[in-house]
């Protein structure tokens, strides 16, 4: 699996819960709750592989009527999603990095290094 970011919050503080995520998600109109299990397919072997929705996956509109599932919430109070998503979608850094700050939350990756909206090109 590649690399992943994080929407969390800081070391001591109180974990992002299920109901927060989900009402900043319906806050914004960029965003969606995610129906059903995502179900990808391996690309060389073709076998269908399915990941259940915890509840908390997420779309984002990243063009007019072209949602993606992009983040996924766990019980942890952690909010994952890949980190090429941002470099391939740069049009949606603005609106992951104000949904964190809306979440009193940071970006970190899977070493724990924290980003800001400037290690995407936004300064």
């Amino acid at each position: 699996m590649g690399y992943s970011l994080h929407i969390e919050r800081a070391e001591g503080e109180s974990a992002i819960t299920l109901d927060e995520w989900r009402a900043a998600v319906q806050r914004n109109n960029q965003f969606r709750l995610a129906s059903g299990d995502l179900e990808l397919e391996n690309s060389k072997t073709h076998e269908k592989i399915g990941i259940p929705n915890s509840g908390g996956d997420v779309e984002i509109l990243v063009q007019p009527d072209r949602w993606i599932r992009a983040f996924s919430w766990s019980a942890s109070g952690s909010i994952s999603f890949r980190a090429d998503f941002l470099s391939a979608h740069p049009a949606a850094v603005k609106t992951v990095f104000a949904l964190a700050e809306e979440l009193n939350a940071i970006i970190v990756g899977d070493d724990g290094e924290m980003y800001e909206a400037e290690s995407f090109g936004l300064g």
